[in-house]
């Protein structure tokens, strides 16, 4: 089962989720690694992301989309970890 069919319409609305959700996701990074988020709030943000993804019908993500979502995942919170800190 997939979340979107092949219509135009589809297929933009598909590429607009993509956009919306590396943009978010690159936002929580840039927060990260400029020390200006805490891993809480990062975790925060993170938990919601996927809860968003969770909800996916199965198939929605390719093969390995999500193992390397979460990875990106702790990394960010790692590295807000260590950047808060420096910067307080």
């Amino acid at each position: 089962m997939t979340l979107f069919g092949e219509s135009s319409d589809d297929r933009r609305d598909r590429l607009l989720g993509i956009a919306g959700l590396t943009a978010g996701i690159h936002g929580l990074r840039i927060l990260a690694e400029r020390g200006l988020a805490s891993s809480i709030d990062i975790q925060t943000s993170v938990d919601g992301i996927r809860a968003v993804l969770e909800m996916l019908p199965e198939g929605s993500l390719e093969q390995g989309q999500f193992d390397r979502l979460e990875k990106m995942f702790d990394q960010m919170i790692s590295i807000a970890r260590t950047r808060f800190e420096e910067t307080e």
